[in-house]
C-alpha cells in the first residue's frame, strides 16, 4: 500500500485543493477502501461555502456518495474481506443515545457524524470507514450505479419513513434532481401513480424515464390545482418535498389531500418560512422530516436489484479526480441546465 493518497481537501469556505495527503488510519473495526466513483451532492457544495446543519470543521476532505473496493480490514472485521465491492453510509451516531438505540443514528445528538461533511469523507483515492458502515453490492452492479445509492437511499427511506406507499397512492415530487428522481423512481417502482413538479424542462423529460406519470411545470401552471385535477380534487396522498425551496416547502401542504403524508427530505438551512402552520392539524396531514437514511441501506440495496431500476442514468456527466476543479465548476454553474448527477470517476 502507498503511504500517500490524492485527496481533495477543503481547506476553508471556497477553498478546495486536490493534494497529497497521508492515507487514512483504519482501526480493527474498520475497512480501508479503494475509491472507484463518488457523486458530487448539493450539500458538498453548500458545506464547501461553510454553510452546513452542524459546523464545517475545516480543513477536512469532502464526499459522501461512493462506491470502492475493499483493500484491507481491521483485526476485528469478520464480514468483509479485501476485493469486496461495497458502498457505505455517511452519517452516524454515538450509537448508545435513546436516538440512537430506536435506529436513527442519523438524528444523534451526543455525536453526529456526517462523513465527508463534518469529518474525512471519499474525495480521495482511498477511504476508511466502520465495517459496521459498509454494506455489499451485487457483482453486476458497476459502479457508477453503485455511487449513485446514496441519494437513491434518502428518496427511498423518505417513503418509508412517512408510511411507504403502493398502487392506490398517488405519490406527488417536489422537484427533479437527484433524489426527486430517485423519489420518482422507487415511487413508481413500488406501483404508486407519480406527480413530478420541476421547472427544468431537461429534468422533467428525465422523471418521464424514470416513470413520472405527469410533470408539471411550476413556473407555467398552479401545480396544486393541477394535482387537484388529477386526484379527483383531493390532492396527492404523498408529497415528497426534494427540492429544499421555501416555496415548495410551503406548497407542500397544500398538495397533500386531507389525511395526506408529507416528507420533507430536500435541506433548507436558517431560513424561516412562514407557513399556515394549523392546515396541518385542520386537515390531518402528517409531516416527516427526513435527513439521510438510517436502517434502510441494505433494503435499499435489495430494492435496487428486485426491482431493476437503472439508477446510472442520474450520472449525467463524469470527470477524472485529477479534474475535481472542473467537476466541482460545472455542479456549481446554474447556466448548466442540462445535468442532474456530476460523477468523479477513479
Amino acid at each position: 500500500m502507498p503511504e500517500t493518497m490524492k485527496a481533495y481537501v477543503y481547506e476553508s469556505a471556497n477553498k478546495a485543493v486536490l493534494k497529497d495527503v497521508p492515507l487514512p488510519k483504519t482501526g480493527g473495526r474498520d475497512v480501508l477502501v479503494k475509491v472507484k466513483a463518488v457523486g458530487i451532492c448539493h450539500t458538498d457544495l453548500m458545506v464547501l461555502t461553510g454553510v452546513n446543519i452542524v459546523p464545517v470543521p475545516f480543513p477536512f476532505i469532502g464526499g459522501h456518495e461512493w462506491a470502492g473496493e475493499v483493500v484491507s480490514v481491521g483485526s476485528d472485521v469478520t464480514t468483509f474481506k479485501p476485493g469486496d465491492r461495497v458502498v457505505g453510509e455517511g452519517n452516524s451516531g454515538c450509537g448508545s443515545c435513546k436516538i440512537c438505540q430506536d435506529g436513527h443514528e442519523d438524528y444523534c445528538a451526543v455525536e453526529p457524524v456526517q462523513r465527508g461533511i463534518n469529518t474525512d469523507g471519499a474525495f480521495a483515492e482511498y477511504y476508511s470507514l466502520p465495517a459496521r458502515l459498509a454494506h455489499k453490492i451485487p457483482d453486476a452492479m458497476d459502479w457508477i450505479t453503485a455511487s449513485v445509492i446514496e441519494p437513491f437511499s434518502v428518496a427511498y427511506n423518505g417513503i418509508r419513513a412517512i408510511g411507504g406507499c403502493d398502487p392506490g397512492d398517488t405519490v406527488f415530487v417536489s422537484g427533479g434532481g437527484s433524489i426527486g428522481l430517485c423519489a420518482v423512481a422507487a415511487a413508481k417502482a413500488s406501483g404508486a401513480r407519480v406527480i413530478l413538479s420541476e421547472p427544468q424542462a431537461f429534468r422533467r423529460a428525465a422523471a418521464g424515464t424514470f416513470g413520472a406519470d405527469y410533470t408539471l411545470d411550476p413556473a407555467a401552471e398552479d401545480v396544486v390545482k393541477t394535482t387537484k385535477t388529477l386526484t379527483g380534487g383531493f390532492g396527492a396522498d404523498i408529497v415528497i418535498e426534494a427540492s429544499g425551496s421555501a416555496d415548495c416547502m410551503k406548497q407542500a401542504l397544500d398538495v397533500a389531500r386531507n389525511n395526506g403524508r408529507v416528507s420533507y427530505i430536500g435541506v433548507n438551512v436558517g431560513r424561516e418560512i412562514l407557513v399556515e402552520i394549523g392546515k396541518i392539524q385542520m386537515r390531518g396531514i402528517r409531516v416527516q422530516g427526513v435527513l439521510g437514511s438510517p436502517s434502510v441501506w441494505g433494503r435499499t440495496v435489495d430494492f435496487l436489484e428486485q426491482s431493476k431500476l437503472d439508477i446510472s442514468r442520474l450520472s449525467t456527466h463524469r470527470f477524472p479526480l485529477s479534474e475535481i476543479d472542473k467537476a466541482f465548476d460545472f455542479a456549481r454553474n446554474v447556466k448548466n441546465n442540462n445535468f442532474i448527477k456530476v460523477t468523479v470517476v477513479l
